[in-house]
């Protein structure tokens, strides 16, 4: 199993739709708050664009992300696990 795969807990969880889900690219993210009980979090990009002879950077928008408490939870869970791979030795030969 490769590392960016998670290995399955005591269940199986089958995952439809997978091949249509979207890739969301981040670099920060902007904003956060609560609404009505719901997390609520503003993920942004920053591009690079022509303009002129030379370029401008310009802060778009790539997600409104949107869910409970507990499913931000789990999301905070599974960014941290995902981190804590890339501290991981990645060379067979090193010790664990």
């Amino acid at each position: 199993m490769s590392e960016s795969a998670a290995k399955p807990a005591a269940q199986t969880i089958e995952i439809a739709g997978n091949a249509s889900a979207p890739f969301i690219y981040f670099d920060h993210a902007a904003t956060y708050g609560v609404q009505s009980g719901a997390i609520q979090v503003e993920l942004v990009a920053r591009t690079i664009l022509p303009d002129g002879t030379g370029t401008r950077n310009e802060v778009v928008a790539t997600c409104h992300l949107r869910c409970s408490p507990d499913a931000a939870r789990e999301l905070i869970g599974a960014l941290g696990k995902a981190v804590s791979l890339l501290e991981k030795p990645t060379d067979p030969l090193q010790s664990n």
